[in-house]
């Protein structure tokens, strides 16, 4: 049996329901892709930096060219979407476009709209452009599907290909790219990051962390979801997130395997997840309460190198200091060698905050959260048992990425990743909220 044959609305679904509607009789779900748009954004995202070009004095990765050229025609799609009936809010549909409007608004009174819209605008257009991509193209049930087995596999791939870093001790796929356009990116041109003697392994992405995180997502998701090519998916991102030889992606998959063991084990409470919200609350106060320095606490108990938490908390210490200077609207893009910080900011939230304003950081905080606003799982949610465990990884995978952003920035392929998997547990909120006659016939891109 084809591993897609289980998206098929039946029996399953009428049954959780509690309805007796009768979906699609034996309709072909399992033949159901995700739209061109999607596959092609899949195929551009993992390939290096050093393929990026310069059009009209911008860099363009290939994604974000995608992504320019999709902008009017998602434009279209939400008005569109708007008037069907179908449309159910979300609360990422608020919050994404006010992130990215204050990506531009913030900086610009600090360094003027110009140079504002030419460092955050293509921030912004990652960021909200890729959660649009997702929210308003998949529109069929098994299209998320498809879309995430795609995704999973891609990832895959990308983390077998780090085992060329370590057999070859350098970042391989990276300087081939670079001597081939004569482009090389900082990331790579620092030198070489080696622990316990190997190299560690970022095969086509930014950095290390980066690499390894991204292979967590890939092997949460297709550890919790039944998806073509599942054995591969696995041993490529399970590969991936060990040879990146980083703390993040190996606790995120710790974390992440319990909560899923936690959601099957306690799937009969109704309340189950607001309980473990309490719970993980009143932990952190009392860690607020009884640890005089928590950040310390954490970042010595919780990283693989020690000296890199200790790196971490004198990041956090100068920056915040820096950052109560302009609270509102941030430092702007260049102020690094201003304000006598370190070289590099490892924290989303933080990096966000001293650039865009706190404000800023906040909005991509609620951003990324509010897509779960709606729930993918009860009684009266019109999805498939594989939707309904989809939509629960992707709420863990949330969760993760907002604990991994206080020790990591997100940037290039996975700054995206997080976009296009933000709208795509929108889109199952949604899609789980309308009636089954008021089902889209998919339109591909």
């Amino acid at each position: 049996m084809n591993a897609l044959d289980s998206y098929a609305p039946t029996e399953d679904w009428t049954r959780r329901t509690r309805t007796p509607t009768v979906i699609g009789r034996k309709k072909a779900v399992s033949r159901v892709v995700a739209p061109a748009a999607l596959r092609v954004i899949v195929v551009s995202l993992f390939l290096p930096e050093e393929l990026s070009f310069t059009l009209l004095g911008l860099r363009l990765t290939v994604t974000r060219l995608i992504l320019l050229v999709l902008t009017p025609i998602l434009l279209m799609r939400v008005g569109r979407m708007l008037g069907t009936g179908r449309y159910r809010f979300v609360l990422s549909d608020l919050f994404v476009p006010l992130a990215g409007l204050w990506m531009i608004i913030g900086p610009s009174n600090v360094v003027g709209i110009e140079a504002a819209s030419n460092h955050g605008g293509p921030i912004a257009l990652e960021f909200c452009i890729g959660y649009m991509a997702t929210r308003v193209l998949l529109s069929e049930h098994g299209q998320a599907l498809s879309f995430a087995g795609l995704l999973c596999c891609g990832i895959a791939i990308v983390g077998l290909l780090g085992t060329l870093d370590v057999l070859t001790n350098e970042h391989f796929l990276r300087h081939l790219a670079g001597r081939i356009t004569g482009y090389v990116t900082p990331s790579v041109s620092q030198g070489d990051d080696h622990r316990l003697g190997l190299l560690r392994a970022m095969s086509t992405l930014d950095h290390p962390i980066l690499f390894g995180i991204a292979c967590a997502i890939g092997l949460l998701i297709v550890a919790s979801v039944p998806i073509p090519k599942r054995k591969f998916a696995i041993l490529g991102c399970t590969v991936g997130a060990l040879l990146s030889l980083s703390s993040a992606p190996v606790q995120g998959i710790v974390v992440g395997f319990g909560l899923l063991l936690y959601d099957r084990l306690f799937s009969a409470t109704q309340l189950r997840w607001a309980c473990l919200i309490a719970s993980a609350a009143a932990g952190m106060v009392i860690l607020l309460t009884l640890v005089d320095a928590p950040l310390d606490f954490v970042f010595r108990y919780f990283i693989f190198d020690p000296e890199t938490g200790w790196f971490r908390i004198l990041i956090w210490q100068v920056d915040v200091q820096a950052l109560m200077q302009s609270p509102w609207v941030g430092l702007g893009f260049e102020f690094l060698e201003d304000y006598q910080l370190p070289a590099t900011v490892d924290s989303v939230w933080l990096e966000s905050a001293l650039t865009f304003g706190i404000p800023g950081s906040v909005l991509i905080a609620l951003s990324i959260i509010g897509a779960t606003s709606l729930p993918t799982n009860g009684l009266h949610v019109h999805l498939t048992t594989a939707e309904s465990k989809l939509g629960t990884i992707l709420g863990i995978v949330i969760f993760l990425i907002v604990f991994w952003g206080f020790t990591v920035h997100f940037w290039g392929a996975v700054w995206i990743l997080i976009a296009l998997l933000t709208g795509v547990r929108a889109h199952l909120g949604e899609l789980g909220r309308i009636g089954v006659g008021q089902r889209m016939r998919p339109r591909v891109i």
